[in-house]
């Protein structure tokens, strides 16, 4: 029986699933890295995906704000068909430019 103060050497053996498994000999530091590089990927995606919604709500909410401001509503009220309401909502934004738009630079 070994004493207690007799120490031992253990030898690890990691798995790395990255597509295909395979057996990780080396040391830890290698397999942590890669892992450490996935969760960087996986959390810049999420960002992206985050950063493209807040583009979406930016743009709803300017196009309700000039929807509003310019009393597009009230020129389809009047219309009659649902072409006249088309036709209404483009004629009501015809008079603001791409110049006049709010865009990133703005």
């Amino acid at each position: 029986m070994p004493s207690p103060s007799a120490s031992q050497s253990i030898t690890s053996r990691i798995v790395v699933i990255s597509g295909q498994p395979a057996r990780r000999d080396d040391r830890v530091g290698g397999a942590c890295g890669r892992t450490r590089s996935n969760w960087w990927i996986c959390c810049s995606r999420e960002l992206e995906l985050k950063r493209d919604k807040l583009d979406l709500d930016l743009h709803h909410k300017t196009l309700v704000q000039l929807f509003v401001e310019n009393r597009i509503y009230k020129r389809i009220e009047t219309a009659k068909t649902a072409d006249a309401v088309i036709r209404e909502v483009y004629e009501g934004f015809k008079p603001l430019t791409q110049a006049d738009a709010p865009g990133p630079d703005r």
